[in-house]
């Protein structure tokens, strides 16, 4: 299954879980799997073993922040701008090997909003020991 949406060059991208490379992730394509890395990089690998299927859309012209949380174990990818198609033009994607994607929009509209209401309504947070 796929769902697809269209990259501009005012996009970057930040989240995936645990990934090599710079914090923004324009460009790059990554395998969504819990395995080992073997031959680990630290430029450029996979991602290790805390993958997350969401990630935060930041658009540099309008300020706006909006995270996609993909509610998906099985194994995957994301490409971020990375594969150009002569009919679509730019555009990111995320696959999944197994059944049918649901996702949830969550917007911000600033980043830190973003992942505070990902956390408060989605996800969860850690409890603070007393």
């Amino acid at each position: 299954a796929w769902h697809t949406m269209t990259h501009t060059s005012n996009q970057r991208y930040y989240g995936h879980g645990e990934v090599s490379g710079e914090i923004e992730h324009s460009n790059r394509r990554f395998r969504v799997e819990c395995r080992d890395a073997m031959g680990y990089n630290a430029e450029n690998s996979d991602t290790l073993y805390k993958h997350m299927p969401f990630y935060i859309t930041h658009e540099r012209t309008s300020g706006v922040s909006y995270g996609l949380l993909y509610d998906h174990l099985s194994r995957g990818v994301f490409d971020m701008g990375r594969e150009i198609s002569a009919f679509r033009g730019s555009y990111r994607y995320y696959e999944s090997e197994a059944g049918f994607i649901e996702y949830y929009l969550v917007f911000g509209p600033s980043m830190p909003e973003v992942v505070n209401q990902c956390g408060k309504y989605l996800i969860g947070r850690p409890i603070i020991p007393p």
